[in-house]
Formats: C-alpha cells, structure tokens, sequence
C-alpha cells in the first residue's frame, strides 16, 4: 500500500498524475478523468487534458466498452461524436469500412454504405477535391460526381448525377 494513496502501475506515486501521465484510475488524475489516449487498440490510458472522460465500444469489438478521453482533435481516430472536439465523428471517405475519424468539415451525414443499400454510416463532411464521396454534402465544394468529390461544376458533356453537378444546371442522358 502506498503512503499517498496514489498507485499507478504498481508505483507509488508522491502526488496526483498531470494531464497526459499514466494513471490506472480517475483517483490518480489532477482532474479526476483518466482515459484511453486514443481510439486505438494500441492506446494506453492517461490523465485526460480536458478533465473529461467518455465510454465508448472499443474500436475492436461491440461488446466491450472503454474509457476514452475526450477532446479528440481533427483527424484523431473516434468511435462517437463525443470523443471530439468538434463533436463530429464519421468515416472519413465515402468507401466500405473507412475508418472513423474526427471529421474535417465539423458535421456529419447519414447516408447508405457504398456497396449495401440496407445498411446505413455516418461519413464526414469537409472532404477535400478527389476524395470518395457520396453526395454534395460531403464536399468542401459541395460537387459530388460519379463519388468523388470536384473542385468545380461539370462543364457540357462532361458526367453529372444531378443538375447542380453541371455549370448549365441541366444533367441528363445524352
């Protein structure tokens, strides 16, 4: 047993952990919120820098839950939308079994996966040009066409999914 109540790792500690130390528990943390650093399989579990705690299923498994540090910064690894800092966690590119991550864009939509129609994902939005997308929406440019995101509207016979797609407004067979 330690003299200051504090163990971390089977070491007793003189004092409380600061922010991103080691800790076993939310007891050895100046703020009181001990965490896995990240939602990785690899992440080890730290004081939390913004004092705040989240459960959340582990990134290799549904059954199991963790505690993961809040906070999460853009492009960080998430497995909900309360692990960021922004509040936005989804699939990073409009493809099967992207990983999920803080999104760019701060948002989030709901839209079918790519190659299963009855099965549904949240996907960032914020995409950069030439990135998988699978609607306007997900776009910095808000031009998704043929699932990629484009930097500006199609000209004349050039491909489109809808009418926003081209500069003359009009998409159709040719």
């Amino acid at each position: 047993m330690c003299v200051s109540d504090i163990c971390v790792d089977n070491v007793c500690m003189e004092d409380v952990q600061d922010s991103l130390e080691s800790c076993d528990e939310d007891a050895d943390c100046s703020g009181l919120a001990c965490g896995l650093q990240t939602w990785t399989t690899t992440s080890s579990r730290v004081c939390c820098p913004t004092n705040t705690t989240v459960s959340n299923d582990r990134p290799d498994s549904s059954y199991y839950s963790e505690t993961y540090c809040t906070g999460q910064a853009t492009l960080d690894s998430c497995g909900s939308d309360d692990m960021c800092e922004n509040a936005a966690c989804g699939r990073s590119t409009y493809v099967d079994d992207a990983p999920t991550i803080c999104c760019p864009g701060d948002a989030t939509v709901y839209l079918n996966t790519p190659s299963v129609s009855y099965r549904s994902a949240y996907y960032c939005t914020g995409l950069s040009v030439g990135q998988a997308c699978g609607s306007n929406d997900m776009c910095v440019s808000d031009i998704c066409v043929d699932n990629v995101c484009m930097e500006d509207v199609q000209d004349s016979l050039e491909s489109c999914d809808e009418d926003a797609d081209c500069s003359g407004l009009a998409c159709g067979l040719q």
